[in-house]
């Protein structure tokens, strides 16, 4: 992880989060900004953690889609001619654009805090910008308990080529193609002959990959069809997600080495070997499938 710190004073550096920046100012006396920012994997994603005294800027972000979640205090955007105020509990999503921006602290002092999400230049989704209740939206609260496992367990200097962190990036892409998602597109269709074909064709290349760092865009580009389409040919032809077809792939590839009997195996590498990144979600998802946890499992197969 790497950390970034701007302090108000002669000669200070300007941040340099976006494609550039054309101004930039603290709110009050002792300014100072910390940008906690993990490695680009190898998809190109990057998670940034901010901590402000509060400060005004205008800047350019001209490739990057950018979704930020504030945890304390407001943010105040505008760009294209509008006005946005985003405040706990909400998100905003901001396509390429130019935009003006005030972060605000709590009224009681502290400082503003937030998660910031952006995607690889030319990524597959860029909708308009927009604020969106996080509240409202499930992928919302999966997104930021995402980002609080990254920045808890993904934190380590050096880690965006291990297992751990592309299978994370891989869930992370997958949490924010569900967040941008409209709500026009969680309608169920009718399956046919070529959504069967989809879903099939889908489930060979998870069954063969389920172990590695796998999104469902990589699915979907390895179908031939593109997201939205994999998603509603699941939803029609077995009314589940792709996502939860690779998570129960896996899960049961979990429970086959844990009752596997080879040395060496752990709960930890279990779920590794699985393709699963987040060992607490995935205990629990597994005790839920199981009716027992992975640790009883591997203890009783050792005993016996």
């Amino acid at each position: 992880m790497i950390t970034r710190e701007y302090r108000e004073g002669p000669g200070a550096d300007t941040p340099r989060l976006f494609t550039s920046t054309r101004h930039f100012n603290f709110s009050g006396k002792d300014g100072r900004l910390v940008h906690r920012i993990l490695d680009d994997g190898a998809r190109g994603f990057r998670m940034v953690a901010v901590r402000s005294s509060g400060h005004r800027a205008s800047f350019v972000e001209d490739a990057r889609l950018a979704v930020t979640i504030p945890l304390r205090g407001s943010a105040r955007v505008r760009v294209s001619g509008r006005e946005i105020v985003v405040l706990p509990g909400q998100m905003l999503s901001l396509s390429p654009s130019e935009r003006d921006s005030v972060l605000s602290p709590e009224p009681d002092g502290g400082s503003y805090e937030s998660y910031t999400v952006m995607a690889p230049s030319g990524w597959a989704r860029q909708p308009e910008s927009e604020e969106m209740c996080l509240r409202a939206r499930p992928s919302g609260h999966a997104l930021k308990a995402f980002l609080d496992f990254a920045f808890l367990h993904l934190r380590d200097s050096g880690r965006a080529g291990s297992l751990s962190f592309m299978l994370a990036e891989a869930l992370l892409e997958d949490t924010l193609l569900q967040v941008l998602a409209q709500p026009g597109q969680q309608a169920e269709h009718r399956a046919d002959a070529r959504m069967k074909q989809i879903v099939d064709r889908a489930c060979e290349v998870m069954a063969a990959r389920f172990s590695h760092p796998l999104s469902i865009l990589d699915i979907a580009r390895s179908v031939g069809v593109g997201e939205r389409t994999l998603q509603k040919a699941f939803r029609a032809c077995r009314g589940n997600t792709p996502r939860e077809v690779l998570a129960e792939m896996r899960l049961s590839a979990m429970r086959r080495d844990l009752l596997s009997g080879r040395p060496g195996v752990s709960v930890t590498t279990a779920a590794l070997n699985a393709g699963l990144c987040h060992l607490g979600r995935s205990s629990a998802a597994y005790k839920a499938r199981y009716g027992e946890a992975p640790s009883v499992t591997l203890r009783r197969n050792s005993a016996g």
